[in-house]
């Protein structure tokens, strides 16, 4: 995760000039895990400061703790002379990742203010329905 980060970080740069700093979004307000077979769904619901805000998405860090996968939620700042909205923007952002190590039951989602921790629930599987 961290390669394709660096990877979009570059591409950026290179389409936009200046370097791509990623900073924390402003705020968490919710967060979701979903545990579908060897996947992890993460879906994350918060706010930006101001508006301008690009590329928003989850950084995965690991689990620290071993109990807590730890994501940050980031995106690169309006740069210092846009004009921008200033009121908060909101923010939504998914991640497909692969599921965590046994022992690991939540995400903690890390943003600027806040962070927010969510359980890892299994998706249940599908049910068949006898058709005639």
């Amino acid at each position: 995760m961290r390669i394709s980060a660096a990877i979009l970080c570059f591409g950026i740069a290179l389409a936009s000039g200046p370097a791509c700093a990623q900073s924390l979004v402003y705020r968490v307000d919710k967060a979701t895990a979903v545990l579908d077979g060897r996947d992890l769904l993460v879906h994350v619901k918060g706010a930006a400061r101001t508006g301008g805000w690009e590329h928003p998405h989850l950084v995965v860090h690991g689990a620290a703790d071993g109990k807590h996968l730890e994501i940050h939620f980031v995106a690169t700042p309006p740069q210092d002379a846009s004009a921008v909205v200033q009121s908060e923007v909101p923010v939504n952002v998914s991640l497909k990742t692969r599921a965590p190590g046994k022992g690991v039951s939540a995400v903690k989602v890390v943003s600027a203010t806040n962070a927010v921790t969510a359980r890892i629930v299994t998706k249940a599987p599908r049910q068949r329905t006898a058709q005639n």
